[in-house]
Parts: structure tokens; C-alpha cells; sequence
């Protein structure tokens, strides 16, 4: 570990190093280039069902509160 550790502190050792670890290093891929395809299903543009509104819920671990969960559909605009 000694040996190692001491290899390390030379700067040809860390250019060696740096050197080996560049390729993997991936730039970032553009969502809208080629590899990529998106699909819309349904009309888009149907009216919503009624107005929303921003909401979380957070249930479990004890009973099953239906108004809760009735609010939270009014929230979303009963879609």
C-alpha cells in the first residue's frame, strides 16, 4: 500500500493516471438528436376534465382515508 501510495505523489504519475481516466469521462448526449424518439399518445389538445392545482398526497402505513384521496382527484382535475 506503501508503494502505491508513494507512486501516486509524482505529477507523471497523476498525468498517467488522469490520462487513463479521460475516456471514460462521456459527454453529455443531446435529447434531441438521433438515438432518441418520442411518441404522444391521445389528443393533446382535449379540454381538461377541470380546473388543477398543485397537490401531494402522502398515505400508508395506517387506514385508507377516502375524503383525502377525493380532495387529491379534485386537485388533479378529476382526469
Amino acid at each position: 500500500m506503501r508503494r502505491v501510495h508513494r507512486t501516486l505523489r509524482t505529477p507523471v504519475a497523476w498525468l498517467a493516471l488522469l490520462m487513463l481516466a479521460w475516456p471514460s469521462a462521456a459527454p453529455a448526449q443531446d435529447l434531441q438528436g438521433p438515438g432518441f424518439s418520442y411518441y404522444e399518445v391521445g389528443d393533446l389538445e382535449a379540454p381538461r376534465p377541470g380546473p388543477r392545482a398543485s397537490a401531494m398526497m402522502l398515505m400508508g402505513g395506517g387506514e385508507w382515508v377516502p375524503d383525502a384521496f377525493q380532495w387529491w382527484l379534485k386537485q388533479a382535475g378529476n382526469g
